[in-house]
């Protein structure tokens, strides 16, 4: 293996492999019409995380028969790391800046800011196989550790 010093963020630090375990993980891509239910049989407890392709900075479709709000308690019950990510080429997901994500911030959701839905998905793989705790994970999910935030 070559390295590029260059393109390395942190040239001092030692490379090392870790290896994934394997933690369940599912993304949801929010589309106009979603019928919530839809989804409600991946929401099961060795559920780890769920990362929601959200509309713009993390805004999703209304919820007026209440089955979103049920899906989101079950996933916070069962302990699952909600992440929202955008939909959009440009910009951030940030949970609870407009009132149709209130949902996702009552359920303990947390931003994935900028990050590519496979970034995140590909970052909680590695947060889980630290064998962090639930708030370390979602603390971390928004700190940028390689370079995935473009917010630093």
């Amino acid at each position: 293996i070559v390295l590029n010093e260059n393109l390395i963020r942190n040239p001092g630090e030692e490379l090392r492999l870790v290896k994934f375990n394997k933690n369940k993980i599912a993304v949801l891509k929010i589309f106009p019409g979603i019928q919530y239910e839809l989804f409600e049989s991946i929401i099961t407890p060795d559920l780890k995380g769920l990362v929601i392709e959200a509309y713009g900075t993390g805004n999703i479709p209304d919820d007026s028969d209440g089955k979103l709000a049920k899906a989101l308690r079950k996933l916070e019950e069962n302990g699952t790391v909600i992440v929202v990510c955008t939909q959009c080429y440009k910009g951030s997901a940030i949970v609870g800046q407009y009132a149709s994500s209130k949902e996702l911030i009552n359920a303990g959701a947390v931003s994935g800011y900028d990050m590519t839905v496979e970034a995140a998905v590909t970052k909680l793989y590695y947060l889980f196989s630290m064998d962090y705790d639930q708030d370390t994970i979602k603390r971390m999910m928004g700190t940028d550790l390689r370079g995935e935030l473009g917010l630093s």
